[in-house]
Parts: structure tokens; sequence; C-alpha cells
């Protein structure tokens, strides 16, 4: 209760802010952010487009203006703000990556990886812009790499279960790729990371078990994967598991079509 009423008494003194200075896009823009923080992302959209509107060369209000659309859907208009932004600061990594993320999102894969790239040339240790270059990556069938990416993005972040149980992935089942040691090490990692209860960890732990040659572990750990499934309601993915779990009851791992991802 404390929390909301401090939460509530910020908005309103912000709110005082933007009455008094109609004009001030600074004051619009934080606006924006509180309410951003407090789960009103439609009242924080309106508040960064006015803060643009008020003041169109105000940088921090166009990128958390593209950052609000991005989180809402529109990904090209998204894309153009981040644009804007890198006009006038072209080495802002951070604006590099969620143009490309943006651009992703909205199927324009292509335009995508050389942002990604670009923000990786700017800021080496970037985790984030890696891990998305590697999908866009895998969505190109460009595996190798892909697959660098995602042990680059584990390595930079190590508490990160995405690059482990994407890598792992890739390492269990993609021929031409498949390392069943480094495959179950990464998988294994994954599962610590989220307290083996997320059914996406397991299904690629049973993928890397099995490429391992551990098939009984890739059984248990298969039937587990698809009671979580159920239980969640994740139909769509159940039928992979349980092919690849009828695979491993015959001693056969699971191998992976190009852009089959286990995301």
């Amino acid at each position: 209760h404390y929390a909301a009423f401090d939460r509530d008494r910020n908005l309103a003194r912000y709110r005082e802010l933007v009455s008094r200075d109609p004009g001030d896009p600074a004051a619009r823009n934080e606006l924006g952010n509180r309410l951003m923080r407090a789960g009103r992302p439609v009242e924080a959209l309106a508040s960064f487009r006015e803060a643009v509107r008020v003041d169109p060369d105000y940088l921090p209000a166009v990128r958390n203006l593209g950052i609000a659309l991005l989180n809402g859907g529109a990904f090209d208009d998204a894309a153009r703000q981040f644009e804007r932004v890198l006009a006038d600061e072209p080495r802002d990594a951070d604006s590099y990556a969620n143009l490309g993320t943006a651009l992703a999102m909205a199927g324009r894969i292509d335009e995508a990886v050389p942002r990604f790239r670009e923000a990786i040339a700017i800021r080496e240790t970037f985790p984030r812009a890696r891990y998305q270059l590697a999908r866009a990556l895998e969505f190109r069938h460009e595996d190798a790499d892909a697959l660098e990416q995602y042990r680059a993005a584990a390595g930079q972040q190590p508490d990160w279960p995405a690059p482990w149980v994407a890598r792992a992935w890739l390492e269990a089942t993609r021929p031409g790729l498949i390392e069943p040691g480094a495959a179950v090490e990464a998988a294994e990692r994954a599962r610590a990371l989220t307290g083996g209860a997320d059914p996406v960890v397991l299904e690629t732990l049973a993928a890397a078990y099995a490429v391992a040659g551990r098939f009984d572990e890739a059984v248990a750990v298969a039937e587990r994967a698809l009671a979580l499934l159920s239980a969640r309601g994740l139909d769509r993915r159940a039928p992979r598991v349980r092919a690849a779990l009828d695979g491993y009851r015959r001693g056969v791992p699971y191998t992976s079509a190009p852009g089959e991802t286990g995301a």
C-alpha cells in the first residue's frame, strides 16, 4: 500500500510539473518514465509523444518513444524513432540494438543484422545485442555464426539463461554443429538458472542428454517437459517434444532443421 501511495504521489507531482510548464519536454518525458514504471504503458506512450511534439530534438524523449512503441508492437514506427536518435548520436549502441530489434520484429531481418553488428562494434560487451543478432542469423540459416554469438552472449552474461539454452539447442540438434559435451554443460547451466521449471530448457536438456547417449535421462527430462507444457497450456510445443521422446525411447537423438529454434 505504501509503495502504491508513493507511486501515485510521484505521478501527481510530475503531472503538476507538466501543467505548470507544458512546453518542457523533460517533464513530459519523466512523467512517461514514471507511468511506465507504474504499469501504464498507454499513458506513458502518450506522454512521450507529447514530449516529442513539444520538442522534436529532445532525444531522451525520442528514444523513450521508440522503446514504448517497440514494446507496444509498433515496430516500423519504433524503428523510425531510433533512426532519428542515431542521426544525432551515431555512437549510441543501445539505439542500434533497439533499431535492430524493431527491424527484426517487423520481419526486416536483413536490415536488422547490420544494426546489431554496429551495436557490438561500438560496445563489444553487449550480450543482449549478441543474442538478438544470433536469433536473426538463425532465421537466415547462418547457424555457425549464430552459435558463435550465443556463446559470446553466454560468456558475457553467465547468469542469463536465454543464450545458454539457445546455444545448447544448436550444439545438441543441428547437424554440423553437434558437440554433445558442450550441449549438456550449457543445457544444465540453463536448467540451474531456471530452477528446472522451464519446459523449453528441459526440452533442450533432453536433446543434449540424448545426443550424449544418456537416453534414460533424456526420457525422464522430456517427460517432465511435457508435463510442464500441459500444465501451462503450451500445447503447440508438445508435438515436437513427443516426437523427440519417442526417438529417445528407441535410442535416437533429435535432429533439428535449419530455422527450427529451441526458444
